[in-house]
């Protein structure tokens, strides 16, 4: 199934363009708009829709095998403003990277707060476009975010030990192991071994003024 946007994301998509940030920018809006480039994505931050959507990734057999993920539901994406905010706080956030061209959502990445501080990442890349450098572009481009607008100094991640291809996801991106596998319970109720990796950025820096609970 391809992701595409929806009427209303056209619709926002053409009133975002006043404020396309320039390669390597950080453009930030009060009420959480947040909006970043990489030479073939737009990186903003995520709606409900959008998770909505982004469900859609994670449906073939190969992610809901990764991701531990249950059957598709079907949902409703289209949401009126009021009810469709933006997926921005200092304890939850979430990204979707788009191709402007074609307005295919492209890839989809959360970053959620543990009580340690560190942020752990998840993410997932639509089926057909995969091993063709979306996810590192994507991650990459999340990862200087959270380092040098929010101020995020340490990122975290889980990989099973027999993933092969998300584990170089990771190493490509500056990530390393850190420790011995732990067995961690899926979504779906399936057990797998796991190994922990990070990234640190001794120089992050919270630039952002419009974040929630910071």
């Amino acid at each position: 199934m391809v992701a595409s946007w929806s009427d209303q994301d056209v619709a926002r998509y053409r009133t975002a363009v006043i404020f396309r940030p320039r390669n390597g920018t950080v453009e930030c809006r009060f009420g959480g708009e947040h909006a970043a480039i990489s030479p073939r994505l737009r990186l903003q931050a995520a709606r409900c829709s959008d998770a909505v959507k982004a469900c859609q990734l994670s449906q073939d057999d190969a992610a809901r095998y990764w991701l531990g993920s249950g059957p598709e539901e079907e949902h409703d994406h289209r949401l009126p403003p009021e009810r469709d905010p933006i997926l921005l706080s200092a304890d939850y956030m979430a990204f979707k990277g788009v191709d402007d061209r074609v307005h295919l959502l492209v890839a989809y990445v959360t970053l959620v707060r543990c009580g340690d501080g560190a942020y752990d990442v998840s993410g997932v890349v639509h089926a057909a476009l995969r091993r063709r450098g979306y996810g590192r572009e994507v991650l990459e481009t999340v990862c200087r975010v959270a380092h040098h607008h929010f101020g995020i100094a340490c990122l975290r991640a889980w990989c099973e030990t027999t993933n092969v291809a998300s584990a170089g996801w990771l190493e490509s991106c500056g990530f390393v192991q850190v420790g011995p596998p732990h067995q961690l319970q899926l979504p779906n109720g399936r057990r797998a071994d796991a190994l922990p990796w990070q990234r640190v950025e001794p120089m992050a820096r919270q630039r952002c003024r419009n974040l929630t609970g910071a």
